[in-house]
């Protein structure tokens, strides 16, 4: 049997696999709105003359291949293909068909995410992530208990940091005192630590356990601001309740799958662990510090610390044949909170302003220097500098190799 075939069998027996396509669909279309209303749009940026390459591409002249036009009617076969996929998992026992029209928009709208680094956010990531886990690995129950406690030690692995357990994030949204801040910092490290593994037990009154706590913090997660990614996990949650609600009656019916059908390959599951366990790890080993290639794949598959507390500064100076003059960074409105001091995506903001200026009378190039601060013990770092930022040579794998020249700058 085909894993098409094996993946629509699961889907259709299962009411609460619906309603888990429902919500991936839904955060789709969220996707989509956000999309809609924000300047942070691939319908946007489809129309700048540069486009910003995710770290994994050497180059992303490609995208401008596509006109305008095409990336409008790609956004718009995603949005309605959200919506269609959320109705009919809801509503229809047509599993083949919402599967279908899921497929439809997960494709175009990964095509869309792919189209530009600045659409990069948690949200997006784990959305389109667990949307291919969703369509593509089979024993879909058993998948998403594993893989959504892999996703919780993965957030609480970055918060195991200093930036996160200073408390300062949470001083900063909730303005309490430095200690309270503190403990409670740590107090929702140990939630994501261990309430996740209370879903794999067997026994209701861990489990159940284990499930409220995770709701009470997403919800306090939602109200401090990550609304988008808290409903994602909520919607999860409830769908590990329906999914354990139908596992129990089963039991007690003593119907058994493997009476009805062969029971579902479970090595994708354990594959996929592995490589996402390996791309979590990948920064903590020195030898994979000089091959940014694998850095640059195992980054897909890690989310974003969203208690990045930092201040970022960006000198910037307009290179002329007959001299020079101040100038300041471009603005980053609407871009997600957790990449405003993204360096990578700063130097490619300036790679995108010199596209802009080329064509200025005299115009040579830029020269800058970008630098960011801890807010919670000051530490500063400069992530790049250089007198010659247009010259198309000057890449970002060049940072740290090319030394400040003040040629052009006194």
């Amino acid at each position: 049997m085909g894993i098409f075939q094996v993946n629509l069998w699961e889907i259709n027996k299962s009411f609460s696999l619906r309603f888990l396509g429902a919500v991936l669909a839904f955060s789709q279309g969220v996707i989509a709105y956000h999309w809609s209303q924000s300047i942070n749009s691939p319908l946007d940026f489809a129309r700048q003359s540069t486009a910003v390459c995710w770290p994994v591409f050497p180059a992303c002249g490609w995208v401008k291949l596509l006109s305008p036009g095409i990336i409008d009617a790609t956004y718009w076969i995603f949005a309605l293909s959200a919506a269609l996929a959320v109705l009919i998992f809801l509503f229809t026992r047509a599993g083949g068909l919402a599967a279908f029209f899921m497929w439809l928009a997960t494709l175009f709208g990964f095509f869309l995410y792919t189209q530009d680094f600045r659409l990069s956010s948690n949200a997006g990531f784990l959305t389109f992530l667990l949307s291919f886990i969703y369509l593509l690995i089979p024993s879909k129950t058993f998948s998403f208990r594993l893989i959504v406690v892999a996703l919780y030690l993965a957030f609480a692995l970055l918060k195991l940091q200093a930036d996160w357990l200073s408390g300062f994030w949470i001083i900063e949204q909730l303005k309490v005192p430095d200690k309270l801040g503190e403990w409670l910092a740590a107090l929702m490290t140990l939630v994501e630590m261990i309430a996740p593994l209370m879903l794999l037990i067997k026994d209701g009154r861990y489990f159940w356990s284990g499930w409220f706590t995770l709701v009470i913090y997403h919800a306090g997660m939602a109200w401090l601001g990550l609304t988008h990614l808290s409903l994602l996990f909520l919607g999860i949650l409830v769908f590990l309740a329906l999914a354990d609600i139908e596992d129990r009656k089963l039991e007690r019916e003593y119907i058994y799958q493997s009476f009805i059908h062969p029971e579902p390959s479970r090595f994708w599951t354990f594959l996929f662990l592995a490589i996402f366990a390996f791309c979590q790890l990948v920064s903590d080993f020195n030898w994979f510090h000089a091959h940014t290639r694998v850095q640059s794949f195992a980054a897909l598959y890690t989310p974003y610390q969203i208690s990045k507390v930092e201040t970022c500064d960006g000198r910037l100076w307009k290179i002329y044949d007959q001299g020079w003059e101040a100038s300041s960074f471009p603005t980053v409105e609407g871009r997600d909170q957790s990449m405003i001091c993204h360096p990578y995506l700063r130097f490619l903001d300036l790679k995108a302003e010199c596209q802009q200026l080329k064509n200025e009378p005299g115009f040579r190039t830029l020269a800058g220097v970008f630098e960011s601060q801890r807010a919670f013990d000051g530490v500063s770092e400069i992530h790049f500098q250089s007198s010659d930022i247009c010259n198309p040579h000057y890449q970002y794998s060049d940072v740290g190799k090319v030394k400040w020249n003040t040629k052009h700058v006194q």
